[in-house]
């Protein structure tokens, strides 16, 4: 009887053994997942991190463009101002030239 019962306790810690050696490689899988969930969560962030840096790359773009539009048409109207300016300057002379030889 004692050797019987030996034999059970042996069956049972057998048994024991092979549930928590189960219990463990069910526990690893299930870490492993997680990790790879968690990396693949990770990998989205960093997906959408760059998306929205190009987005703002892109925006930073059009506003140098529109900076640059601006001064050149700054520069345009510059020019046209100092343009009409000579352009009243040499009317001005002309005028003076023809009051000063118009005869009496």
């Amino acid at each position: 009887a004692l050797e019987a019962m030996e034999i059970e306790k042996q069956q049972a810690l057998k048994e024991m053994q092979a549930e928590k050696d189960q219990a463990i490689k069910t526990m690893e899988a299930e870490k492993q997942q997680a990790i790879k969930s968690m990396e693949t969560v990770v990998q989205l962030k960093e997906r959408q991190i760059e998306a929205k840096s190009l987005e703002m790359a892109t925006k930073q773009c059009q506003i140098d463009s529109k900076q640059q539009e601006v001064s050149l048409r700054s520069t345009q109207l510059e020019e046209k101002v100092a343009s009409i300016r000579k352009i009243k300057e040499q009317t001005r002379r002309l005028q003076s030239y023809i009051l000063s030889n118009e005869p009496l």
